[in-house]
């Protein structure tokens, strides 16, 4: 069991002692040091070098903002990791890692553990298997496709993971079919249930069967994007036990500029947002539909739409459109999901035929 060292400077150390103690000690031989005021809190940081150092801004000898400052300056606590709470104003030049405004003791005692099972699990609990996860997350990366910038369009990526392995991913190309001057982009996006390690073999399966099937879409052995749809959430529940099933959401589509075309096909994906040519806000199209593997007999139709008068689409993980147009309107953390998104803007002007609400 990996040890390690912990220290707690305020005047109310030994409550959050009390407090964390579960926490580290569920995975860790943890020690927690207590200092009721700042120079004892030098001194022992100085002492048992501790990988993570909780401080109370109010002090009764020194700001906890100069003391994490003079931490981090030490040659002991270079690596320490600083959590100063009750902060009203952030002075200049601040050394510490994490700041928490005041709260009443409830919400400190939530945010404290919420903080440090995060740092846990970053820091110790990947430590273990640090080479494969490192791999696992190059690899996540690489396969991530790269912009498109040409004469007929650009082609651009968010990928944001909540977790660093992430429970979302997406793929695009152009068709390198050259007859007749076929120009198609064909795409995929996904959003899986979990992100992480442990979820991470049910990412890499998704994405593999939604590539897959995309790729015979365009090499036409699919007639539509359905049977994208249907033939991945068939194949994911033929090979995932009954009761471990993780749902997925997700999202196919094709472009097709010649015809000024867009097919999609969605699984549980609640939204994508469409700008219009003119206009600087996004049109939300709300979509409905069964994720993926949920039930065996789930169906899916193609939709398609008129690319006139369209500007940009956005096609995004339920992560990303929780936070579009809705900063009043969030969760208590600014970002609590993965977040992922694919964007295209049309180059070539297109006229309007009036199709818009034919959408």
């Amino acid at each position: 069991m990996t040890k390690l060292q912990i220290l707690v400077v305020s005047p109310k150390a030994e409550t959050i002692r009390e407090w964390i103690k579960g926490m580290a000690n569920e995975y860790f031989s943890a020690t927690i040091y207590i200092a009721m005021d700042a120079m004892n809190g030098l001194l022992k940081a100085q002492r048992y070098m501790p990988v993570y150092i909780i401080v109370d801004n109010n002090l009764p000898d020194m700001n906890g903002m100069s003391f994490a400052s003079v931490v981090k300056d030490t040659v002991e606590g270079q690596e320490s990791s600083i959590l100063v709470f009750g902060i009203r104003n952030i002075l200049a030049n601040p050394k510490a890692d994490y700041f928490l405004p005041p709260m009443d003791d409830r919400q400190l005692e939530s945010f404290l553990k919420l903080q440090l099972e995060a740092f846990l699990k970053s820091r110790f609990l990947i430590t273990a298997h640090r080479t494969e996860y490192e791999s696992r997350k190059r690899e996540q990366l690489n396969k991530l496709p790269k912009q498109i910038d040409n004469e007929i369009l650009k082609v651009t990526n968010i990928f944001s993971p909540y977790d660093e392995l992430s429970g979302d991913g997406f793929d695009y190309w152009m068709s390198n079919k050259s007859k007749d001057g076929e120009e198609i982009l064909y795409g995929f996006l996904y959003d899986c249930t979990g992100h992480g390690p442990e979820s991470y073999p049910l990412v890499e399966n998704i994405r593999g069967l939604l590539k897959r099937n995309m790729r015979l879409y365009e090499y036409l052995r699919f007639k539509s994007l359905a049977d994208v749809m249907e033939k991945a959430n068939k194949s994911i529940m033929d090979t995932t036990p009954a009761d471990v099933l993780t749902p997925a959401a997700a999202v196919a589509f094709s472009l097709d500029l010649k015809q000024k075309r867009l097919r999609y096909c969605t699984a549980d994906i609640p939204s994508f947002y469409i700008r219009y040519a003119g206009e600087q806000e996004y049109a939300k199209k709300d979509c409905r539909s069964y994720p993926l593997g949920m039930f065996d007999d789930a169906s899916y139709d193609e939709e398609e739409m008129s690319l006139d008068d369209v500007e940009e689409l956005v096609f995004s993980s339920d992560g990303f459109s929780e936070m579009l147009y809705h900063q009043n309107d969030v969760s208590k953390e600014a970002k609590h999901d993965d977040v992922s998104a694919v964007t295209i803007q049309l180059k070539r002007p297109i006229e309007n035929d009036d199709r818009r609400n034919a959408i």
